[in-house]
């Protein structure tokens, strides 16, 4: 039966694939692109938050007026204020670096000043407090080196002295010195070694009249005078904290320095180690002076300065 023309029927397009291809037809969820996980971007956000936020070694943080500069640097038109911009805020840490060394310099320069006034001063309080310091009892050490010029001798003497105002004193030695000197307020006595003495006028005898001042021979005006550091001498009673001042004196042909280790609160020198040396001959001599027992306005027993004749010794003629 033939069939018309005229009527059409509806195109219908169908897709043919080679023979033997199997193509699922796979839903619409699988086509699309799956989402990017919450977790996955997540961990994307916080991994670069920690990248940001690691140590300081490694990371720098730009302050908001440093961003602000930079921005109103890269703002300018020419080359030239663009960098005469960038460069503005080093020059102003360069100076501010200057004048923070400035003044850390100046601040040095100060302390030091300020440290060699305190050793003066001090040094002026120890002999002011010595001058009248006339009543005392110690126990004392001295040391002494001589090198040079074709010599190396060393000694050792232990002093016991007791001073009482007026012209009463007692001086033994031990070691290396075995001499005895007594005042006892109307004469004194010597003797070297025991078997001789001699006597005198306590009035004509300087060492009758013996504040602590003298047994310093503490020297004015020195030089240079400064802090050196801070030390502690074993006495009797204790360790005792003192501070450590060095002063200078240039005499005739000789270089003297002591350093001395001071009790700041009683201003007693309780060591001393005087060095000295003669440009001439280069004989170097250091002596070091420290004591062991110190008392200040002492009882002393009533034949304290009573002088022990040897049974033996002979009265000899006082040297002239």
């Amino acid at each position: 039966m033939a069939r018309s023309n005229s009527a059409k029927a509806p195109t219908i397009c169908i897709i043919v694939r080679p023979a033997g291809v199997v193509v699922s037809i796979a839903s619409v969820e699988l086509r699309n692109p799956a989402p990017a996980s919450p977790g996955r971007s997540m961990i994307v956000r916080t991994s670069r938050r920690e990248r940001d936020s690691r140590s300081s070694f490694r990371t720098t943080s730009t302050s908001l007026f440093r961003k602000r500069s930079r921005s109103r640097c890269n703002s300018k038109k020419s080359l030239k204020s663009r960098a005469a911009c960038l460069r503005r805020p080093v020059d102003d840490t360069v100076n501010a670096m200057h004048r923070l060394f400035l003044v850390a310099l100046l601040a040095s320069v100060l302390a030091s000043a300020q440290n060699v006034e305190d050793a003066r001063e001090l040094l002026r309080k120890v002999q002011s407090i010595a001058e009248s310091t006339n009543t005392w009892r110690a126990e004392i050490v001295e040391i002494s080196h001589i090198s040079g010029g074709g010599m190396n001798l060393q000694g050792e003497v232990r002093t016991k002295i007791g001073v009482q105002a007026p012209l009463k004193m007692r001086r033994q030695n031990s070691g290396g010195d075995q001499t005895i000197s007594v005042c006892d307020g109307a004469e004194f006595f010597y003797s070297r070694d025991g078997h001789s003495y001699y006597r005198g006028d306590a009035k004509v005898n300087p060492d009758c009249n013996f504040p602590l001042s003298r047994f310093y021979n503490l020297e004015e005006n020195p030089a240079t005078a400064s802090v050196v550091g801070r030390d502690h001498v074993r006495l009797a009673d204790g360790d005792r904290e003192c501070v450590l001042v060095r002063a200078s004196w240039k005499r005739d042909k000789v270089n003297a320095v002591r350093t001395m280790c001071i009790d700041p609160a009683s201003a007693l020198i309780l060591r001393d180690v005087a060095e000295s040396e003669l440009e001439k001959t280069g004989i170097r001599m250091v002596k070091t002076t420290a004591f062991t027992s110190y008392e200040s306005n002492p009882t002393f027993q009533p034949d304290f300065f009573r002088f022990p004749v040897t049974p033996g010794a002979v009265e000899a003629k006082p040297p002239l």
